[in-house]
């Protein structure tokens, strides 16, 4: 009988082959920290390298390479870890030292990150109104982390102040292509979120307050039978002890009697 000849097994995809090799060549602490995402430019694939630090958003160049961007995410991945113990100032510096063209204090971090400042990089600022609007929203783009920093300070600020001044600080700095027009639309749909975020706030306070009167019925109805027990056997205790008490005033009252 002839036999099937022998089929090759297929080789891993270009995408099973860049896990493996992630997963061999990184440590848990930087494999699963940022982002590469892949962009179509023309007829080509350019890929893009993103972390979020400190409420910041770092964007790489477009690299023409995965492997190049994924470099670059690693280096970013071992920035974040450097810097995520640091307090806001220290965090500050740290940003500033890695991104900013002077290099100042880039001395504390380590040789391999030095080459930061070298490459092209663009930052977005996260404005979180989950608070509110149950969304995070993003700056536009900005070209220096100086810039993203100072913005960061402000949104900070405004979150401070509450929801009217975070809607304001995002109509100011929202991304350049919007059109007064769309700029009110945005703000039409933010308003629209914060108004279903807080009915939904308010359904799942109702459906908390309601889970909470059926588990405290729950437990009166369990109880109920409990208590009805106790209060039988404590009547049949008080009913026995006064019979006793009842025969003894008997018997002691017969003694007196034969007595006299």
């Amino acid at each position: 009988v002839a036999r099937h000849p022998k089929v090759a097994r297929s080789t891993p995809t270009r995408r099973k082959e860049k896990k493996v090799q992630r997963g061999v060549s990184e440590d848990s602490g930087t494999r699963r920290c940022g982002a590469v995402s892949a962009i179509r430019v023309g007829c080509s694939m350019q890929y893009i390298a993103r972390i979020t630090i400190g409420g910041i958003t770092v964007n790489s160049r477009c690299a023409k390479s995965w492997e190049d961007a994924e470099h670059l995410r690693r280096m970013l991945a071992k920035l974040r870890l450097q810097l995520q113990e640091l307090q806001e100032d220290a965090l500050d510096a740290g940003l500033c030292a890695a991104f900013g063209k002077s290099g100042e204090g880039a001395s504390f971090l380590p040789p391999e990150l030095h080459t930061l400042k070298d490459q092209e990089w663009s930052f977005r600022v996260l404005v979180d109104v989950r608070a509110w609007a149950g969304r995070l929203l993003t700056s536009k783009t900005l070209s220096s982390i100086t810039e993203a920093l100072s913005l960061r300070q402000r949104v900070i600020t405004a979150r401070r102040c509450g929801w009217d001044a975070l809607r304001a600080i995002w109509a100011e700095c929202m991304s350049h292509r919007a059109t007064p027009s769309s700029i009110q639309g945005r703000l039409a749909v933010l308003d629209g979120s914060r108004s279903t975020a807080a009915e939904v706030r308010k359904r799942r306070a109702v459906a908390l307050q309601d889970r909470q009167f059926r588990g405290l019925e729950s437990r009166i109805v369990h109880l109920v039978p409990r208590l009805e027990k106790h209060l039988a056997l404590d009547t049949a205790e008080r009913r026995k002890a006064q019979m006793t008490r009842s025969d003894g005033e008997a018997e002691n009252g017969q003694g007196r009697f034969l007595m006299a």
